[in-house]
């Protein structure tokens, strides 16, 4: 609480300065503003599933440390595979339009991650992480192609330095609700795993949301 409230006093002092150390200027623009809010969310997400899942996979599924590894490895791999081509549709496609078909696409990965059996297998587990993980990939690229190119030229810095501020948030955000989470699911009987991957896909969908309300016309940069 202490430090909300510092952060919340140091805000609004960045707020009113021409040239302000944290660019709470830039959240001025709709178009950023709402990038940033997609961001978070989709990081809290994906901190809350990200943690949720090795004790979904080891206590509630019973797997090898082995066996949860390399399932969960086909989170990230279907990342490398996406993002790729999401990167080749920016400047075809609206970035709101990319991002928000993406945490769609993330928010059914996690859900269906929520709703696995009891005794899943492998192939049950692989697709739905595959699932997030390309949702994720195509929602990250053009959000954050949207964050640097809808500030001005002369603030690419600090819009790029925001790309890092944005992410902590979320993985902060997330981390803090999973441990709430636990505080009263403590049992690691799939109950609290299930509120988490839920939970998190309540916070794609806002992340989706963020990014759908984005103007559909590509952004170029500003002078």
């Amino acid at each position: 609480l202490a430090g909300i409230g510092i952060g919340v006093f140091y805000l609004r002092r960045q707020w009113h300065l021409a040239a302000p150390l944290f660019p709470v200027d830039l959240l001025r623009l709709p178009v950023f503003a709402l990038s940033m809010g997609a961001s978070v969310s989709a990081f809290c997400a994906q901190t809350l599933a990200f943690l949720a899942l090795p004790f979904l996979l080891l206590e509630v599924q019973g797997r090898s440390h082995l066996e949860a590894g390399l399932l969960i490895t086909a989170w990230p791999l279907a990342i490398v595979v996406v993002a790729p081509i999401a990167g080749r549709l920016i400047g075809r496609y609206s970035d709101g339009l990319l991002g928000g078909v993406g945490m769609g696409v993330f928010m059914c990965g996690l859900l269906a991650m929520a709703l696995l059996p009891a005794q899943a297998a492998n192939a049950d587990v692989v697709w739905r992480l595959a699932l997030c993980g390309a949702g994720f990939g195509l929602f990250q690229s053009p959000n954050n192609h949207t964050i640097v190119t809808s500030a001005p030229l002369h603030r690419s810095g600090a819009a790029s330095g925001m790309l890092g501020t944005a992410r902590l948030t979320g993985q902060i955000l997330g981390a803090v609700a999973l441990a709430a989470i636990y505080g009263v699911w403590d049992q690691h009987d799939g109950r609290g795993e299930s509120v988490a991957l839920t939970l998190a896909a309540g916070s794609a969908v806002l992340a989706a949301i963020f990014s759908s309300m984005r103007t559909r016309k590509p952004h170029a940069p500003q002078a």
